[in-house]
Formats: structure tokens, sequence, C-alpha cells
């Protein structure tokens, strides 16, 4: 399979699914058990989010996505998150990851990752943060923190330029993800 093929079936994937495991802070000793628990578990999305308390935590990441590529990459597609610059970008990349998440708009780090032939996932709030992640070339825009202002927020910032595109992420114990066609499906019944 080439990658724009791969790409757009990693994207179908996350549409249809609509998880994307977040882990953090789980050391690469432990990093496989984990994949596999949420393999097990039916989830095949998962995002190992960089440890950025110093250049260790960096390895650290980098090692871990390693390790999930290299062992479950017929289970489970992996990402990077908590992308802050371009270089992490392609060190994620290197490593092994399909697609990267950050927490903000940060127009290098979504060319980079086009560039890379990855998908991008940036984080937005306000509408202006949306419409630039959008022109950036954002193939998923994460609206984050949704939880702070909710779903009618999710739902008038977008502008509706393309339904697919977004998706709120709420943190902590609950987590809504957004796909205009579903409407919001709530991943389990407990409260942030």
């Amino acid at each position: 399979m080439d990658e724009r093929n791969r790409q757009q079936m990693i994207l179908q994937m996350i549409r249809k699914e609509k998880i994307v495991a977040i882990v953090r802070g789980i050391p690469s000793g432990l990093i496989l058990d984990t994949g596999r628990a949420l393999a097990d578990g039916g989830i095949c999305m998962m995002e190992v989010t960089f440890d950025h308390s110093g250049p260790e935590g960096i390895r650290e990441t980098l090692h871990s996505i390693a390790l999930l590529k290299e062992h479950l990459s017929e289970r489970m597609h992996i990402g990077a998150g908590t992308v802050l610059t371009a270089e992490e970008a392609e060190e994620a990349y290197r490593s092994g990851a399909e697609y990267i998440i950050s927490p903000n708009v940060d127009r290098s780090v979504i060319e980079k990752t086009k560039e890379l032939g990855l998908i991008s996932m940036p984080g937005a709030f306000t509408p202006s943060e949306i419409v630039d992640a959008y022109n950036y070339g954002g193939d998923i825009i994460k609206l984050f923190p949704a939880g702070l202002l909710g779903v009618p927020h999710s739902d008038g910032s977008s502008g509706r330029r393309d339904p697919g595109k977004y998706m709120p992420v709420y943190c902590r114990r609950c987590c809504l993800l957004w796909d205009r066609e579903q409407s919001c499906k709530p991943i389990t019944d407990s409260q942030p």
C-alpha cells in the first residue's frame, strides 16, 4: 500500500473508531504490555505523548514509539503526541509514528508533518486557531480543551468548513469525540 492510501486508511480508521488512547508517562519497559492490553481491548490507535521533562524523557518517548512500531504495528497505529516542534515531528517519524498530535497550532509542525507524509492533528481552541490549523493543512483539527466550553462551542467554531475534519477532545475520565455525521458520542459514562 502506498503512503497516500495508507494515510487515508488511517484517517478513516480514526473517524470510524473515534478513540485514540493517549498514553503519558508509561516507561518504555512497560509500553508493550500497555499497547497489548489496549489492542486486546479493541483499541487500535495509540498516542505516545512526548515527555518534555528533559533529554532523557524525549529519548524515552522515541524509544517507546519505536518499540510499539516494531512489535505491535500489525495491531495498532502509533502516533506521537504533545509534539511542539518540527524537529520532534521528524524524530517521531524516524521512530515510526504514523500521525502527529499537537496541543497547539504551529505552522512549522503541521508543514513538517505533511512534508513527512504523516497525518497532522493540531490542537485548536478559538475560531481563529481552528481556521489557521485547517489552512496550514491539518488533517483532523483537535478541538482542545473542548470540555471548557462544551459541544455548542465545538459545533459553532468550525464554521462548517469540512464536516469530518474536527474532533473535540474532552480531558480526564470522560472523552467525547466528534464527527459531524454522527454527532457526539460518549466513550464512557463517567463524568470529568
